[in-house]
């Protein structure tokens, strides 16, 4: 079945993100803005998400109008009882490029055949997430169009790009770098590349141990002088999924497959501006035949669609139940006084970094907003100490439990007024429990266990912006003019500070 479209219909967009919030939310803007260019659209979540949005949003979050049309198909993963909590992102890319093929594609076949009863036009285009491109063999066995939507920055993607060089060239796996295991409750274990296992019989060594390991101390420091567009680009700087001796690693071979399939995409679209990464652009031009960047989508969103339609601008896709009275507070704040801190959808913390980091806030002696997830905290929930609590109670809270004590006392010592907005799964755990002290510590400040609307956070006035520096959050702060003290980097985020410094935007890192 080719491309076709039944006359005085609307060209039908099939939308498939990679299920977690930081590339659903793009999605989802990309999608209402095809709608309000004229196509019917089909938002394909997972089942677990579509189940999460019931939750945080109530039974009307996935209802859609009659040309906005929501859609679920399996992620292959174990069904859990746990539907608050960003699912491991290893075993959740394993799982879909290896389960989510035939329900994909026995949806597109459903969607045509149903066309002519329903009055929709037959699928005309699929634009879907870099990281579900198994959507690129139902697309080219339909003969449908595929976009590919790489949500990270410009930067990121090429660095992805150039993987198999770094392995042909030896750097990847990292030789003798160790890397920690996990044997039952309480042993944990040093690996090199050479299986040698030193045992640690005490947790608090193993603390020790594994945030060095996460350091750049034994990450090799090597130049990369061979990435155009990238100048003076480090190892270390490059994306963390390299950052194992495991050659079978999951997240090692799942990029450089995933971005091996772009060249059969109809185009490359990026939600980024050409006046911030134009030389990774014109690189990425050279690579692949159509490359697009099509951001800020959320200006361009703001910009086009507040009036057009009301029910789909209340349309949301946030997985966290969203605390919206958090912005009464910030407008009773002096303006600039305020440190808001969220690190985003993914990362998470141990209770040691979150205790250290939470005095950190208190010292300040500033008001915060803290965005904690109740699955930030490697660990059963979010705990800080009454102390803490008593310290810090009229600021604004919201984040492993270790890492969430210590960032929470952070907090209570700074003495300022803050907006922390926590997941409830910021912690690896059930829940994001903060002590009484820190609660008496901090009552200038706002610790929320879920999630807040952060656009609408960072353009009420101009704040300070703790942060994961994820590639949403950076070009939400960006094209609002915020500060930003970036902290806790991950995942192909660490680059992104690069860009910003050659483009002469001053950040802070701890």
């Amino acid at each position: 079945m080719g491309f076709n479209l039944v006359a005085d219909h609307k060209p039908h967009a099939v939308c498939v993100p990679y299920p977690a919030q930081g590339h659903i939310n793009p999605m989802f803007k990309l999608a209402k803005l095809l709608h309000f260019k004229g196509f019917h659209i089909t938002f394909v979540n997972t089942e677990y998400n579509q189940k999460r949005l019931l939750k945080s949003r109530g039974p009307n979050s996935v209802a859609g109008l009659p040309d906005f049309r929501f859609e679920a198909i399996p992620d292959g993963l174990p069904v859990t009882d746990n539907d608050n909590t960003t699912q491991d992102i290893p075993s959740l890319c394993e799982s879909t490029s290896k389960n989510c093929l035939v329900p994909f594609r026995n949806l597109l076949y459903r969607l045509n055949n149903t066309s002519s009863s329903s009055n929709v036009s037959p699928v005309s285009c699929i634009v879907s997430d870099g990281s579900m491109s198994f959507t690129l063999e139902a697309a080219e066995e339909l003969g449908i169009p595929q976009v590919l939507f790489w949500t990270p920055s410009a930067c990121g993607v090429l660095a992805y790009a150039h993987y198999p060089f770094l392995v042909e060239r030896g750097f990847i796996p990292l030789k003798g770098f160790p890397y920690i295991e996990v044997k039952g409750d309480s042993q944990i274990v040093i690996k090199t590349v050479k299986d040698r296992l030193v045992p640690l019989k005490t947790s608090f060594i193993g603390q020790v141990i594994l945030r060095y390991q996460l350091s750049n101390k034994w990450v090799p420091r090597n130049t990369i002088d061979w990435i155009p567009g990238m100048k003076n680009i480090r190892l270390k700087d490059l994306p963390s999924f390299i950052r194992t001796t495991d050659p079978n690693e999951i997240m090692l071979n799942f990029v450089p497959n995933e971005i091996s399939k772009v060249p059969r995409a109809s185009a490359l679209i990026l939600n980024t501006f050409d006046a911030l990464e134009q030389d990774v652009l014109d690189v990425l031009s050279s690579m692949f035949p159509l490359v697009y960047s099509i951001g800020p989508l959320h200006e361009l969103l703001s910009h086009q669609i507040s009036d057009y339609h009301e029910e789909l601008a209340n349309f949301g896709s946030n997985l966290w139940k969203v605390d919206s009275e958090c912005i009464k507070w910030l407008d009773s704040q002096e303006p600039g006084s305020v440190v808001y801190v969220n690190f985003g959808s993914i990362a998470v913390m141990t209770p040691f970094q979150l205790a250290e980091f939470a005095w950190g806030l208190a010292n300040s002696n500033k008001p915060f907003l803290w965005i904690a997830r109740p699955d930030l905290v490697t660990g059963d929930s979010v705990v800080l100490s009454s102390e803490f609590v008593a310290e810090t109670k009229e600021r604004y809270s919201s984040d492993d439990a270790f890492q969430l004590t210590e960032f929470a006392w952070g907090l209570a010592n700074s003495k300022k007024p803050f907006l922390w907005i926590t997941r409830t799964d910021l912690v690896t755990g059930d829940s994001v429990v903060l002590s009484s002290e820190f609660v008496a510590e901090t009552k200038r400040g706002i610790l929320l266990a879920g999630w807040c609307p952060q656009e609408e956070v960072l353009t009420s006035i101009n704040w300070r912006f703790l942060s994961h520096m994820g590639w949403n959050s950076t070009i939400e702060s960006v094209s609002a003019g915020v500060p930003m003290l970036v902290g806790h980097l991950s995942l192909s985020n660490r680059q992104i500070v690069g860009l910003l410094a050659m483009h002469g935007v001053l950040v802070w890192r701890y």
